[in-house]
């Protein structure tokens, strides 16, 4: 008897440091789907952060606004015209909002012209609450693909990558000194970029730790690596062969077939797949939109159509775009015992 007591003790305790490791069984579902204000105008990938998206919008023939909606109003707010209309992608987070952009063009900031002319770009921040904008002081003003966390905003500069502290105004470059990195994200304790060398034409996926400040190679197989982004656990990209999710805290990989454009947010992870799946589907096929939760590996329709602009996700809700409409979707997570 005492036998059978000791084991379903230790029973109970494995089950406890399973479920302090990777948390209690959920299930995750799509509750609705709503479409927020017409951007009139086609979209390059919005970003969700709480309560609003951000987006840039090309709005008119080399004109594009970086456009800010607010979901439970269903409101949109125009807080930038990029005069020069290069294609670039805001960032968000919590009350802040971040994109490379001339620093001139806004009302009290002064901006310096760099040696590509008009086409030089600094970076800007936007304030949400008091509607103020800041233009950090850069070693040159050529910042391209901003993301923001945290207060920290990661950028590509150079084609080196590299992280500015918000409130400290100060820069540092986590990359090492391969000549081609782009893309950075950031989320919690991670960036991540992708990255190639000059005797190969095939990009590989890099982490940055900012707590141990160290940089990462984690993949090296000779197919290109796009668009990787994180949560500050997982870390997710895709190829021609579909998703691949990693997980920093014990470095396993496990891959998602024929699913692309991958965003993720608390353990779950979001994509485009093929209605198709013959042999000629491709990532240029019509997609919808679906997601898996991590933990359990069930995959879920989110879109009822299909999307053509990736999607994102942040705190359970999902968006993507269909022509110049942006979608949202909320997920419901309950927790099973």
């Amino acid at each position: 008897m005492k036998r059978i007591v000791l084991c379903l003790l230790c029973v109970s305790f494995v089950l406890a440091l399973a479920l302090a490791a990777f948390g209690a069984p959920r299930t995750v579902a799509k509750v609705n789907e709503f479409a927020l204000p017409s951007l009139s105008g086609q979209p390059y990938r919005p970003r969700i952060s709480g309560d609003w998206v951000v987006a840039v919008r090309n709005y008119a023939k080399r004109a594009e606004n970086v456009v800010l909606i607010n979901v439970p109003a269903r409101k949109l707010y125009t807080i930038f015209d990029i005069a020069d209309g290069t294609s670039i992608i805001a960032s968000i987070d919590g009350d802040l909002v971040v994109w490379p952009g001339k620093s001139d063009q806004v009302p009290g900031l002064r901006g310096t012209r760099g040696k590509r002319g008009q086409w030089a770009r600094s970076m800007i921040l936007y304030e949400i609450s008091t509607g103020s904008y800041y233009a950090p002081e850069l070693s040159t003003n050529s910042a391209f693909s901003v993301s923001i966390s945290g207060g920290l905003v990661a950028y590509e500069l150079g084609s080196r990558i590299y992280l500015h502290d918000v409130a400290r105004g100060v820069q540092r470059r986590i990359s090492d000194n391969n000549p081609y990195h782009s893309g950075p994200e950031i989320s919690g304790d991670f960036v991540v970029w992708a990255g190639k060398t000059d005797d190969s034409d095939k990009r590989q996926v890099y982490a940055y730790q900012i707590s141990g400040g160290r940089q990462l190679q984690l993949t090296s197989d000779p197919v290109d690596h796009r668009s990787p982004m994180t949560d500050g656990r997982y870390i997710v990209w895709w190829t021609d062969a579909g998703v691949d999710v990693y997980d920093t805290t014990n470095t396993s990989t496990f891959a998602i077939p024929k699913a692309f454009f991958p965003a993720v947010d608390d353990g779950i992870v979001v994509y485009q797949r093929p209605e198709s799946s013959g042999p000629g589907c491709t990532c240029n096929s019509p997609m919808p939109v679906y997601g898996m939760d991590i933990a359990t590996r069930r995959e879920f329709r989110i879109s009822s159509g299909t999307a053509n602009v990736g999607p994102d996700i942040d705190a359970g809700r999902v968006i993507w775009c269909t022509g110049d409409t942006i979608y949202c979707s909320e997920l419901s997570t309950k927790t099973t015992r």
